[in-house]
């Protein structure tokens, strides 16, 4: 049997695959003993590494996968890769890094992304990360944001954003959602090829992000086989003087070259992030992605301690941002085109405000009796402005009839206004990128 089991793998590698992925490898061999991770299992692996898979080295080298499904359990999981003198897996699937990356945006924590970030161990071993697959592990991320596209984009970039091996699985590139099966049929409906097309012509999408962040594995390819992560602790507090960690960062680097990424997990009210510098040198970078290449680094020296902290500005909910350290002429890969809403909320609930992604607008219950409602409409993430400061000025922009608006402009980029409607109802609100305009219609009473 044992024999035959090698024969097989020998046909399929002769037919030019270069690897295979072996499932469940866990349960193989079982004993009276036990019946999971058995030294006979383990003993298996070494026979078929040595005997079928490294025999093709001199004329097609192949590697094999392992999927043993193992979670906070890294000797057991690291156990399937073997020992230098009995080598079994070539790379190990990690079920640790993708449940990390959603739990730090689930619990707004980056201390989570950083504790379950795991380099490749060596230049022959790897990990291979994921955010999804065919299994009821955590289901399709489309799913999970109920199809909110700034966090389909912000776990997309933590999984791809390491020092591993990237499996993505079939559309969670565009963000697919689970279909109406049960168990885990939900996950093996048909690719939707109509969003791909559609995907493909938005140079911000998410099919986009997914692209521009394997340009930039392949540009940097010795970053992400081999490189470093150091964590910059973050040196947020909030007005109570508590530290706070609802952003997180890190450098990739190989010695060569330096990637800083920058998440920020959640939609706060603030958006300024300090981090520890860790002797990182700032006086150069590039904007590789992000929702602009403005330049938003800079160094803060504490006055009383000997301290030196980072200081990310203007980075929007939900953001991805990654920086190339020492160099200030690198292209952006990556735009995000994104709109942002933040204003005086004059104590609306959440369910209050609907957003509409299919025609760019929100919809908002006004209340006579709040009578004003102040907002901020920001393509820039510059949300220090004070509201009514400036000229009032209506010029080029369209509001209907008995809806008053009053504006200002400031920068030409930041417009404020303050909205008073005329009776209690739906209002729908619609922005425009392109001239940083609006349109406030009501639509019910």
């Amino acid at each position: 049997v044992r024999e035959e089991m090698k024969n097989v793998v020998r046909y399929w590698l002769n037919k030019g695959f270069d690897g295979l992925r072996v499932d469940a490898v866990r349960y193989l061999i079982e004993t009276e003993n036990s019946f999971v991770d058995t030294p006979e299992t383990h003993a298996w692996f070494n026979e078929l590494r040595t005997e079928v898979i490294d025999s093709y080295k001199k004329t097609s080298p192949k590697f094999m996968v392992c999927e043993a499904w193992i979670e906070n359990n890294r000797p057991a999981l690291d156990a399937y890769f073997g020992l230098e003198s009995k080598p079994e897996f070539n790379m190990v699937l990690d079920f640790d890094q993708g449940r990390g990356c959603y739990n730090s945006i689930y619990y707004y924590d980056g201390r989570i992304l950083a504790s379950t970030l795991y380099e490749n161990p060596s230049k022959i071993k790897a990990y291979g990360t994921f955010i999804g697959n065919h299994d009821e592990y955590m289901g399709r991320i489309g799913t999970w944001y109920g199809g909110y596209v700034p966090g389909i984009k912000l776990i997309t970039a933590m999984s791809l954003m390491r020092p591993t091996v990237p499996f993505i699985y079939y559309g969670n590139e565009i963000g697919m959602q689970e279909g109406n099966y049960n168990g885990d049929l939900r996950l093996r409906t048909p690719l939707d090829w109509e969003d791909v097309e559609k995907q493909r012509n938005d140079n911000s999408s998410i099919l986009s992000l997914n692209k521009a962040l394997l340009v930039l594995r392949k540009e940097y390819p010795a970053l992400f086989r081999n490189g470093t992560v150091t964590e910059l602790k973050s040196q947020t507090v909030d007005n109570n003087e508590n530290f706070v960690y609802t952003a997180a960062a890190y450098t990739i680097s190989d010695g060569k070259d330096t990637l800083l990424c920058v998440y920020s997990l959640a939609n706060i009210s603030d958006n300024k992030f300090w981090f520890d510098r860790g002797g990182l040198d700032i006086s150069s970078y590039s904007v590789l992605i992000g929702v602009n290449n403005e330049k938003n680094l800079s160094l803060y020296h504490h006055p009383l301690y000997d301290l030196s902290y980072i200081q990310v500005k203007y980075i929007a909910p939900y953001e991805t941002r990654v920086y190339y350290i020492g160099d200030d002429k690198k292209e952006m890969l990556f735009t995000d085109k994104r709109l942002f809403l933040r204003g005086d909320m004059n104590s609306w609930g959440y369910n209050e405000m609907f957003y509409d992604s299919e025609n760019s607008c929100f919809y908002v219950d006004c209340e006579l009796k709040l009578k004003n409602y102040q907002f901020k409409f920001d393509a820039y993430c510059d949300w220090t402005l004070s509201y009514g400061s400036g000229e009032e000025n209506l010029n080029g922009k369209s509001v209907s009839s008995g809806v008053n608006v009053q504006t200002s402009s400031t920068k030409g980029k930041n417009t404020n206004f303050l909205f008073t409607p005329s009776s209690s109802g739906i209002y729908r609100f619609t922005f425009y990128e392109d001239d940083n305009t609006f349109v406030i219609t009501q639509e019910y009473e």
